[in-house]
Order: C-alpha cells, then structure tokens, then sequence
C-alpha cells in the first residue's frame, strides 16, 4: 500500500483547497492501495494562536496591502523563513509525530512554511525516506520561498509559470506542469452554456470577497445593465444578503443569492462570467470552467501573476473599483458579447478541469 502525506495550512484558501482536492482524487484514483492523511501541522501545534495568525494575516492583505507588500518583499528577498522555522518547534515535533506515525512513501506540500519544518528535521541527513512535491499554488509572481527549500518536484498551474521556474535554474526535470488540483466535478461538466447564449440573456456570478460594503450598491448597478441575469454569493453574513436583495427590489429585479454553495463548480461553468478576487484557487476554478474571471482584488505580491495571467492569455482583466466593474461588463457585452467570447477562448486555453487527476496518477505511477 502507498502511503502519502499532504501538508497545507490555513494561510489563504488556495492551499487548503489544492489538498482537499488533491487528497479526494488519490482515493479515487488509488482505492484500496492508497493511504492518504492530509494535516495542518501548524493548526494542530499551536490551535487558538494559529486561528489568530490567520486572522491577522487576512486583516493585513485585505486592509493593509501596502504593508503585506514590504511583508512579502522581505520573505522573497532574504532567508528569514529559514532562520525562523526552527523557533516553530511545537509544530516540528507534530511533523515529527506524523512522520513516525503514517512512515509516508510520498510527501505533499500546498504551503511553503512545511517543506522548510521538513528542511529542519532532516538538516543533517543525506537522504530522506520518501518523495516529496510541492504544488505551487500561484501562477508567475512565485516568491522565491517556494523553491529555497528542498523538494523532489514542483507541480505548477500552467507553463507561464513554469518558466519562470526555468528562469530561476530549477531543474526542468524537476517541474511538472499538470495544472492546479480543482475539483474533480470540473471534469463532468456539461452545462450547455453558449456564447453568445441563445436567449440573449447574459449569466454573471458576483462571488463577493472583500469590500461587502460595496456589495449592495454594485449590485445595484449591475442590474441596471440590460439582458443580465446575476447569482451573487454573500457567504455566512445575512445582513449582506439582505441589502442584496434590498438593491434587486430597488430596480425591480430579480437576484439568486447563495450563501453555503454545495455545488459552486456547476454554478461556475453555467455562468458567462465571473466577478471575483484573484486567488489562486479562484483563478484556476475560473478556467477550470472556462469562464472569464473580472478580478476585483488583487493582493499584492502572490496575486499579482494570476492577474498578469488572465490579462495575458485574454481570459478576463483587473477591475479593481465599482467604477472599473461596471465599466468592464458594459463592453465585454458589446456588440453581442465580442470581448467576452474572446475571453471564453482565452480561458479554454488554459483550462485544465482533470488537474486533481493528472498529479494523482502521477504520484500512483512513481
């Protein structure tokens, strides 16, 4: 039986999803040969101050960016990462533990911080008794923490992102471009969604991030822009969804609201267009669906290469304001929906709906 360890942490969705996802395809591919334990060593380690941390990181990158820039600048720019992680030794020892524990054939790592506990337990070893990837979870703006510490692969997005890995002189036997680990239900997709769509009517997902307070009154106007049928999502907040709905009855028109969305990758694909920030896991469920993504936030730092590649690849563009939004809906609907159709190909080209699958059976095969 192989035995694999997935590592992530709570540091930004894209992590934990990419394990999630990963972890559910292993099974499915693996079956009764597969063992795999997915763990957040630094949850485990440290509970109620690790809940804090990732508050405060989330405090920094939505409401201090100029401050997370100089934050991650430093992180890039020196081995602080590395001169620190021997302080974390509570979450060291839970490695530790886990290692005795599960003895794994394949180590997984979504978070950076993992692999370089890694470095530390085995600093003085030659070798070390298992293989170990790491799945990089942005695309082009990838901070040199991701690759100073020791891994046997890097399993990237997209080739953009590849070369920048190239450019860095990791070896390219190192790197394996299989896409992001998105949910496997990307892959079973039809949604018979066309563009142009043959009622006229144009489909637009509003996943509302940051800025809630915004929320109500974008929503206002994008109502107001014609032949437009809008989903949005307000997540665990009710007095959000209220002022929603206050806007639609505002201008007379209808709005589906989700908040726990059980089935986001099929509301995803059925959409023409999606407004949301460029994360990483977003960015990618985006193509995934090859549905163009409107990026309202881009976090300075490891955001900023999502956005370079939509903008690159012509599958979507940074509307970072109200203003910006609407602005980018009114002419992407142009002219029967010229600019978004070129946006619908841009993000095909880039789609890769059966990433869980393909570092799954990479990792069964080797």
């Amino acid at each position: 039986m192989k035995r694999v360890l997935i590592l992530t942490a709570s540091f930004g969705e894209g992590h934990n999803a990419a394990a999630r996802n990963l972890q559910k395809a292993l099974i499915q591919c693996g079956g009764k040969d597969i063992e795999v334990h997915l763990e957040d060593v630094f949850k485990t380690a440290y509970g109620g101050a690790n809940r804090l941390s990732e508050k405060l990181y989330l405090g920094v990158i939505n409401y201090a960016p100029a401050l997370w820039q100089c934050i991650y600048d430093l992180i890039n720019n020196t081995d602080l990462i590395k001169k620190q992680i021997g302080m974390l030794g509570a979450a060291k020892k839970e490695l530790q533990r886990l290692l005795s524990t599960y003895a794994p054939d394949w180590i997984i790592s979504t978070y950076p911080g993992c692999n370089y506990l890694l470095d530390n337990i085995y600093k003085n070893s030659v070798s070390r008794p298992y293989q170990q990837a790491t799945i990089i979870t942005d695309s082009i703006t990838i901070n040199t923490v991701w690759h100073r510490c020791f891994s046997d692969l890097f399993f990237v997005p997209n080739p953009d992102t590849a070369e920048v890995l190239l450019q860095r002189k990791i070896p390219s036997e190192k790197i394996q471009t299989l896409g992001f680990p998105v949910p496997m239900e990307f892959t079973e997709l039809r949604t018979g969604r066309k563009y142009p769509p043959e009622d006229g009517v144009w489909r637009v997902l509003f996943v509302i991030n940051s800025a809630q307070h915004l929320a109500p009154a974008l929503v206002e106007r994008l109502l107001m822009i014609p032949r437009i049928e809008l989903t949005a999502t307000y997540g665990h907040d009710e007095r959000l969804r209220d002022a929603l709905q206050a806007s639609a009855q505002k201008v007379g028109k209808k709005i589906s609201l989700y908040g726990w969305i059980p089935d986001l990758p099929r509301l995803m694909a059925e959409n023409h267009l999606i407004i949301s920030k460029a994360g990483g896991a977003t960015v990618q469920e985006c193509l995934a669906a090859a549905t163009p993504l409107i990026a309202s936030q881009v976090i300075p730092g490891q955001e900023v290469g999502n956005a370079i590649l939509l903008e690159r690849h012509h599958a979507g563009i940074v509307a970072d304001t109200p203003d910006k939004i609407i602005s980018a809906v009114q002419t992407a609907l142009e002219n029967n929906g010229a600019l978004l159709q070129k946006w619908h190909a841009g993000a095909t080209s880039l789609s890769r709906p059966d990433a869980s699958l393909s570092i799954a059976k990479f990792i069964l095969k080797h």
